[in-house]
């Protein structure tokens, strides 16, 4: 945050300097367009993301370009006596262009970092799916091994939210950060609301539990608490759905696919207990 302030307030000092050059030093006269040249490269670098700083060299060529090529056009001497002139303007299109891109750095750096502290705090016991499958497996193996039942629970927010607080913040954060924020509030909930047995992983863009010795009822009435609980303490709109084994399904997959499709269900309709298209991105496999 400090180095923001301090690209910040540089910029302010030099634009100061850069628009008010002239008065300082009456024999100096920049073109006209040269102000405006600058103030359109510096408010196009400043929405360029940090994958696209890349552009920002073709845009200042382009840029030097463009000011030679428009001094030849409206008459401006360019060589000779102005060559120092030239060589000022040249060299005051760089340095605003090169400030505006710290500037744009130092923002992204913030907002990267605030996401991450944000979903480092809030996290919970959750995992990433590909970290926790194979504890999914072990417990899809053990309840066929002993006969008992488990159940699959998928849960997601659509991003939308009951919560007037929570609406102002979509609409001053930026989504990506938004996103890993809510996600890192619902990890931290299912950790304090679900047993210390109970399997959480993070699959992409939904969080799946599994709640070992469940049945589909029980799954159920989880899941409903769970939705309340969203509600009421993160102003989010949660959608849940479940399977059960071996009731509904025998593979982890299958458990996986049946769950996902309950939940990307329309709300205004009834979930289907039959399988539908598979979404899930675990291979078939068969849990023995």
């Amino acid at each position: 945050m400090m180095k923001l302030r301090v690209w910040i307030a540089a910029t302010i000092a030099w634009l100061l300097i850069f628009f008010s050059i002239e008065r300082f030093h009456g024999p100096i006269n920049m073109a006209s367009f040269v102000y405006v040249l600058a103030s359109v490269a510096a408010i196009t670098v400043l929405m360029l993301q940090r994958r696209h700083f890349s552009s920002t060299k073709f845009l200042l060529i382009s840029m030097l370009g463009m000011h030679l090529g428009l001094k030849v056009i409206l008459g401006y001497q360019v060589f000779g006596a102005s060559l120092p002139l030239t060589a000022m303007e040249a060299s005051s299109l760089l340095i605003t262009v090169m400030l505006a891109q710290r500037i744009a750095a130092s923002i992204q750096d913030f907002e990267e970092g605030a996401a991450a502290v944000m979903t480092m705090q809030l996290g919970g016991r959750s995992t990433s799916f590909e970290t926790g499958q194979s504890d999914l497996y072990r417990e899809i193996r053990r309840a066929r091994q002993f006969k008992r039942r488990v159940s699959i629970m998928t849960l997601a927010t659509d991003g939308t939210s009951t919560s007037v607080a929570l609406n102002r913040l979509i609409e001053e954060v930026q989504h990506n950060a938004l996103r890993r924020y809510i996600d890192a509030r619902v990890g931290k909930l299912l950790s304090d609301e679900t047993k210390d047995c109970d399997i959480i992983a993070y699959n992409g863009d939904h969080f799946v539990v599994l709640l070992p010795e469940a049945t589909a009822d029980h799954a159920t009435r989880v899941g409903e608490r769970l939705q309340n609980l969203a509600n009421d303490q993160l102003g989010l709109r949660m959608q849940v759905g479940t399977a059960t084994f071996p009731d509904e399904e025998v593979t982890l997959t299958g458990l996986l696919n049946r769950a996902e499709s309950e939940m990307r269900a329309l709300p205004t309709t009834k979930p289907a207990r039959e399988a539908d298209e598979p979404h899930g991105t675990v291979t078939e496999t068969m849990v023995s």
